[in-house]
């Protein structure tokens, strides 16, 4: 009895608050509707602006006169992506992602067994060659455990780039250099995939040679094309992007740009010999189906997409640089859609050839019986 006035008192104060908090509430929701419907019409009218820079951007120049006076010399370019300090805060970034983040500990543990067992998976591949060409003991599970185990040889650096860009990106302890230095290990992730996929497909005993039957002279061609794309378009490609990064408004500046058109000439150069109509990869398909046509046609491509690319290479010059970047990389994509298609082609026509050879076999063996 000599508290129930004070909690009278007390409950009283808390129901005028919890009106208070309710009244608060209404109010905040009202707020964040009208946010949400402010939100919604902000990312229409930028879904609009990208349409409109997607007709009008591609045509505009990157930089103006006054960006290009003020823009600085190549060594200190240069001397911007090589100073040690950056590539310290990169390293220091690491460190602190290895010891606080259990997912970057698992990740790096599953990647160093990829690279580990590098040497089995290339030993498995080669182990299931000898199995084919017999009815008796080819199947058409050799070519897709050697297919898989291909891709698994082919993700394995791609993945460790993702996994290190991605790391460098979402650190705590990261700063401008080491989160452009994550951006372009990501990008860098793809190209590098596709570039080491078609190595490891053409190797000697490989996926190419011995289950799609493709011919060592152009195997040996294809790989040191992709060895050419190495080592100079992925390095290129690298610094394009990282200078890009690190200084958008000027477009990467000299060095970047430098480096931009050394990749597209690496591209017109394996596209050169790619596509030769004597030597190139599908000179010999073209002669074996004697058709004049394709012969004009390889030709004609043999001489324009070397020369599509080199114009490319202008374009940096007059400072189209969107423009060049956005067409390399159409290109590019275009020129990995087509090695994807051929290799499910070859993988379809391998399908077949041990199909049919399976029921040649099984009518010889009805015929040996009857």
């Amino acid at each position: 009895p000599m508290l129930r006035g004070q909690l009278h008192a007390l409950a009283t104060e808390r129901q005028a608050l919890l009106l208070k908090a309710i009244e608060s509430d209404d109010f905040y929701l009202r707020k964040l509707g009208e946010l949400e419907a402010s939100q919604q019409r902000l990312l229409e009218a930028i879904d609009g602006y990208d349409k409109f820079l997607d007709i009008h951007l591609l045509w505009v120049r990157s930089a103006s006169p006054t960006q290009v006076e003020a823009l600085g010399t190549l060594p200190e370019d240069i001397w911007r992506i090589l100073s040690p300090r950056g590539w310290h805060e990169v390293v220091q970034s690491l460190r602190y992602q290895a010891t606080h983040s259990p997912v970057f500990i698992l990740l790096a543990a599953v990647l160093g067994i990829l690279i580990w067992r590098r040497k089995g998976f290339v030993a498995s591949i080669r182990s299931t060659s000898k199995k084919l060409g017999k009815p008796t003991t080819d199947r058409y599970y050799f070519t897709i455990q050697a297919f898989i185990l291909t891709m698994v040889l082919s993700a394995t650096w791609p993945l460790v780039m993702v996994v290190i860009g991605w790391q460098l990106k979402v650190s705590v302890e990261g700063t401008n250099f080491s989160s452009a230095v994550g951006g372009s290990l990501i990008i860098l992730a793809l190209h590098t995939f596709y570039i080491r996929g078609l190595r490891w497909i053409s190797i000697p005993g490989g996926l190419a040679a011995e289950h799609f039957r493709w011919s060592e002279s152009h195997l040996r061609l294809l790989r040191r094309e992709m060895n050419r794309l190495t080592w100079i378009y992925l390095p290129a490609v690298t610094v394009a992007t990282l200078s890009f990064n690190l200084d958008p408004l000027s477009v990467g500046r000299e060095f970047g740009q430098t480096a931009f058109v050394i990749a597209i000439a690496a591209v017109a150069l394996t596209f050169f010999f790619l596509l030769h109509p004597q030597n190139g990869v599908f000179a010999a398909y073209v002669r074996r189906r004697g058709s004049r046509a394709l012969s004009h046609l390889l030709r004609l491509f043999h001489l324009l997409m070397p020369a599509y690319l080199l114009i490319l290479v202008g374009l940096p010059v007059m400072w189209y640089i969107y423009t060049a970047a956005v067409l390399l990389e159409m290109t590019v994509r275009t020129a990995w859609l087509g090695g994807d298609l051929l290799v499910v082609s070859a993988m379809v026509q391998r399908w077949l050839v041990v199909t049919r050879r399976h029921l040649v076999y099984e009518a010889a063996m009805e015929r040996r019986q009857s």
